[in-house]
C-alpha cells in the first residue's frame, strides 16, 4: 500500500523542523525564527525510498539566504550533512569580548584575547586580537626600565585563540562544547620581534589536523605586518 501524500508531508515537515531545531541550538542569535519551506508536490505512488533531500537543501538555501558550493551539494547525503553545511554559513564571522568569554574560561589577568575580527570556518582559520596595555601586571617586573611582554604569554594567547577556533568548528558538528584546554606540544617556535606596551597583537590561526581530542594548529603572532612569533605547530588536547 502506498504512503499517502499527507504522510509524506508529515515526514518532510519533521525533517525541516529538525534542521531548524539543530541550527537554532547552534546559533540562536543568527538563525532566529526562520522556517524552512519546501514547495514539493508528492503523488500517492511516491515511495519513501525515493525521497530526495535535494528539494530540502535547495529550500534551505532560499530560507537562509546562502549558497552551497557544488562540492557541498555533491556531498550532502543526509539531514546531518545539510545541518553541517548550513552551520558553516550561519556560524559567526567575528566575536566581541563577551562572545570570547562565553567560549574561554580564562579571565583577567590571564585572558589574552580581546576580540576575533575574522573567522572563516570554510577553511578553518581565524584572526584574534590582543591589545597590549602598559597596565598589564607582568610589565611591573618584566622589565621596569624596558617593558617587554614575555614570549610565553604570547604562546598562551596563541593557545587560547586555537581553543576558540576548535570550539567554533566543534559547534558546526553539533558536538558538546569543550570545558578544558590542555597544552600538549609546541614545535618550530621562533621569537622574532619584541612585543611592547601599545602594540596590538594579531594571532593568525589555522587548523592543520584534528584526531579525536588532539588538535594541531599553525600560528603566526603579528605586530602590524611584522611577525613577532612563529609557531609551526601548536598541539592542544580539548576535553568535553
Amino acid at each position: 500500500m502506498s504512503t499517502s501524500t499527507k504522510e509524506y508531508e508529515k515526514i518532510l515537515n519533521n525533517i525541516q523542523n529538525n534542521i531548524h531545531r539543530l541550527l537554532k541550538e547552534l546559533f540562536p542569535e543568527r538563525v532566529g525564527d526562520k522556517e524552512i519551506t519546501v514547495e514539493t508536490n508528492f503523488s500517492d505512488d511516491f515511495s519513501l525510498g525515493s525521497l530526495d533531500i535535494t528539494d530540502i537543501f535547495v529550500a534551505t538555501e532560499t530560507s537562509y539566504a546562502i549558497k552551497f558550493t557544488d562540492i557541498q551539494t555533491a556531498q550532502m547525503k543526509t539531514v546531518g550533512d545539510i545541518v553541517s553545511c548550513v552551520a558553516l554559513h550561519v556560524a559567526p564571522t567575528s566575536l566581541d569580548i563577551n562572545a570570547v568569554m562565553k567560549i574561554l574560561p580564562h579571565r583577567y589577568p590571564f585572558l589574552f584575547i580581546d576580540n576575533v575580527p575574522t573567522i572563516d570556518l570554510s577553511i578553518n582559520c581565524l584572526t584574534a586580537i590582543k591589545n597590549v596595555s602598559v597596565g598589564e601586571p607582568y610589565f611591573q617586573g618584566h622589565f621596569p626600565d624596558h617593558p617587554v611582554m614575555p614570549g610565553v604569554l604570547g604562546l598562551e594567547g596563541a593557545a587560547q585563540a586555537c581553543g576558540i577556533l576548535a570550539n567554533l568548528i566543534n559547534d558546526t558538528r553539533n558536538d558538546k562544547p569543550f570545558i578544558k584546554i590542555v597544552y600538549r606540544r609546541l614545535d618550530g617556535v621562533v621569537f622574532k620581534n619584541e612585543i611592547i606596551p601599545g602594540n596590538q597583537i594579531s594571532y593568525q590561526v589555522e587548523l592543520i589536523r584534528q584526531k579525536r581530542i588532539i588538535w594541531e594548529f599553525s600560528v603566526n603572532i603579528l605586530v602590524g605586518d611584522k611577525v613577532a612569533t612563529e609557531i609551526k605547530q601548536l598541539t592542544i588536547a580539548l576535553f568535553q
